[in-house]
C-alpha cells in the first residue's frame, strides 16, 4: 500500500516539477517581450516627439509663406489698375 502511494506521490511530485519548469520558462519569455515592448514603446515615443517637432517647424514655415502672400496680394490690391485682374486678387 505504501509503494502505490509512494508511486503516486513521485508521479503527482513529477508532475508539479514539469508545470513548475513550463511555467519559469513562460515567466523567462514574458520577461523578454515586456523588455522589448519597453524598447518598442520608448522607441516610438522618441519617433513621436520627433515628428511633432518637424509638424510644428513645417507648420510654422507654411503659416509664414501664407503670410508673405496675403502681403503681397494686400500690396497688389493697390497697384494694380486693370478691373479683371483687381476682380481675381479681391476673390477671397
Amino acid at each position: 500500500m505504501f509503494v502505490i502511494v509512494a508511486i503516486v506521490v513521485g508521479l503527482i511530485a513529477e508532475q508539479m516539477n514539469c508545470y513548475r519548469d513550463q511555467l519559469l520558462e513562460r515567466n523567462r519569455e514574458l520577461t523578454e517581450l515586456n523588455i522589448q515592448l519597453e524598447s518598442s514603446q520608448k522607441a516610438f515615443e522618441t519617433a513621436n516627439k520627433k515628428l511633432n517637432l518637424l509638424s510644428s517647424i513645417t507648420r510654422h514655415d507654411i503659416k509664414n509663406q501664407l503670410v508673405t502672400l496675403i502681403g503681397f496680394i494686400e500690396l497688389s490690391k493697390e497697384k494694380v489698375t486693370e478691373s479683371e485682374l483687381q476682380h481675381f486678387i479681391e476673390v477671397e
